[in-house]
C-alpha cells in the first residue's frame, strides 16, 4: 500500500515530494526523504531548491499539526500519537522544553508525532515555529547544500557525522542567540541614554 502511494506521489515530481514533506507533519506515514534524496542525487544542481521546498512545505505542515494538537488535545493524542511516542516526547519536553522540537525536527521519524504533541502540550508557538524551521532546515536544506557543492558523497558524510554536526549547529545557534540578545540590550541601553 505505501509503495503504491509512493509511486503515485512520485509521478508528481517535486510537488509530490513537497506534498510528502507537508503532510509528514500531520498525517502522512511516508517520510519525504524517500523521494527527496533520490531527486537530489539525480539532479544535484537543483538540490538546494528541492530541499528548500521540502523545508518550507514541512514547516507549513507542522503549523497544521500543531493546530490539530492544540485544538483537539486529548482526542488527537488518543487517535494520532502512539502512547510510547507520547511518553518519549513528554519526557523530552519536560527535560528540554520547546527545544526538544528542534531535535525531533531533525529525526528521521514522521514529524507528525512531534508537531501534534507540541500542540497538545501547549509549547509556545513561536518557539515551536523557530525550532521547527531550524530543525527542518538542518535536516533538509543542509543536505541540499552539501549535495549541490560536494555531490553524492555528501549523503554518506552527513550520515556518518550527524550527531557531531547537530552539536556544532546547536552551539552556533546558541552563539547567534547570545549575540542577538546582547545586541538588543545594547540598543535598548543606547536608546535609554538618548531619551530625555
Amino acid at each position: 500500500m505505501l509503495e503504491h502511494l509512493l509511486e503515485i506521489v512520485k509521478s508528481f515530481g517535486e510537488w509530490g515530494m513537497a506534498f510528502l514533506a507537508f503532510s509528514d507533519a500531520f498525517f502522512s506515514p511516508v517520510v519525504p526523504d524517500l523521494l527527496l534524496i533520490p531527486m537530489c542525487l539525480a539532479t544535484p544542481e537543483r538540490a538546494i531548491f528541492l530541499t528548500g521546498l521540502a523545508t518550507l512545505a514541512s514547516v507549513l505542515g507542522a503549523c497544521i499539526g500543531y493546530g490539530i494538537g492544540h485544538r483537539f488535545g486529548p482526542f488527537a493524542q488518543a487517535k494520532l500519537i502512539p502512547p510510547k511516542h507520547m511518553r518519549t516526547i513528554q519526557g523530552l519536553m519536560d527535560k528540554h522544553g520547546g527545544w526538544a522540537v528542534f531535535w525531533g525536527a531533525m529525526a528521521p521519524i514522521p514529524y507528525k508525532f512531534v508537531a501534534i504533541s507540541s500542540g497538545i502540550l501547549n509549547i509556545n508557538f513561536r518557539l515551536f515555529l523557530l525550532a521547527t524551521i531550524l530543525g527542518r532546515a538542518k535536516r533538509f536544506l543542509l543536505m541540499g547544500i552539501a549535495v549541490y557543492y560536494v555531490g553524492p558523497h555528501a549523503i554518506r558524510l552527513m550520515e556518518k557525522y550527524t550527531l557531531p554536526g547537530a552539536i556544532i549547529l546547536a552551539a552556533l545557534l546558541g552563539l547567534a542567540a547570545y549575540w542577538y540578545i546582547r545586541r538588543q540590550k545594547r540598543k535598548e541601553a543606547e536608546a535609554d541614554c538618548i531619551a530625555p
